[in-house]
């Protein structure tokens, strides 16, 4: 393989992340710059103090990246909205591609399978939430706690809308509906599964973010893979941030985990049901054939 080879090959596969990354840096800064205007056209007095002293711009810039922190959430919406519209256009482009190619990949699964898709992302982040809390992995990451703080420092509508809705579709297009399906193209599904999946996981930048982040991103490839549609790993990662959002508006976790005995019971039981689940969206593909075989009969 030549080097012209390898680089596009890096390029192609790499390009949504990129793009992705380079459009939540953008959106910060834009961001920025739009609070610290805000804050001299309120402050005056203080932006002349800023240009002539060091420790009141030191000042000035600290309040701004509270400021900033403070709205994160809404900065990556409107990130999300931007960009969207870009990972759309690539989704479609490689699906005519493959299309013309003569390569199908989509299916069409009946409706009570994303029943059990809905019960089993549920169970995974109940177990995987758990699992996290329970290793205390939480209080040893400094970064998380804060980052914690920062998603939900919103209100909730703010936190459906863009942590439960807009972020999980624009991730999915990303990580599944492009760079797993494109890895896929020339490997088996445990390569495209991992290698997304670690992309994933290291986009988050905490310990505690990436590694549920790597665990969930092998789960919605394992969704794709078998449900043949992106809206499957779309419809899971929504469900679980809207979950996550949800139970964290209403301390859910602050009430259950006053009784710790509970807490394991009660995770080893739905661990047991969303491997049930799993078992039964294994055989996904069979249940197809054997619809489809009825309806022809």
């Amino acid at each position: 393989m030549n080097q012209n080879t390898v680089t596009n090959r890096f390029f192609y596969i790499w390009m949504p992340a990129i793009i992705h990354q380079i459009g939540l840096i953008a959106a910060s800064m834009v961001s920025a710059f739009i609070f610290i205007f805000m804050y001299f056209s309120k402050n005056p007095e203080q932006a002349e103090q800023a240009l002539v002293d060091r420790s009141v711009m030191e000042k000035v810039l600290e309040e701004v990246l509270k400021i900033a922190n403070e709205n994160v959430v809404i900065t990556t919406g409107i990130a999300c909205l931007c960009l969207l519209p870009i990972f759309i256009y690539m989704f479609r482009k490689d699906e005519a591609k493959r299309k013309a190619a003569g390569v199908v990949y989509s299916k069409k699964a009946p409706v009570f399978m994303y029943v059990s898709l809905l019960l089993f992302c549920l169970c995974s982040h109940y177990v995987l939430q758990n699992i996290i809390n329970l290793s205390e992995i939480t209080t040893k990451v400094e970064s998380y706690e804060a980052v914690q703080r920062t998603l939900y420092a919103k209100g909730i509508g703010v936190q459906i809308l863009v942590l439960g809705i807009l972020n999980p579709i624009c991730e999915e297009l990303i990580y599944r509906g492009l760079i797993f399906r494109r890895e896929r193209e020339s490997g088996g599904f445990l390569q495209a599964g991992i290698f997304s999946s670690l992309i994933f996981s290291v986009v988050h930048g905490n310990m505690v973010q990436m590694i549920y982040a790597f665990v969930v991103g092998i789960l919605l490839a394992y969704l794709y893979e078998k449900f043949g549609s992106v809206w499957a790993p779309i419809a899971g990662h929504i469900i679980m941030n809207m979950t996550s959002v949800l139970l964290t508006y209403f301390k859910f976790y602050q009430v259950i985990y006053q009784n710790i005995t509970f807490v394991m019971i009660s995770t080893v039981l739905v661990a047991g049901g969303a491997a049930i689940i799993f078992l039964w969206i294994r055989n996904i593909e069979e249940q197809q054939e054997t619809i489809v075989k009825n309806e022809e009969q």
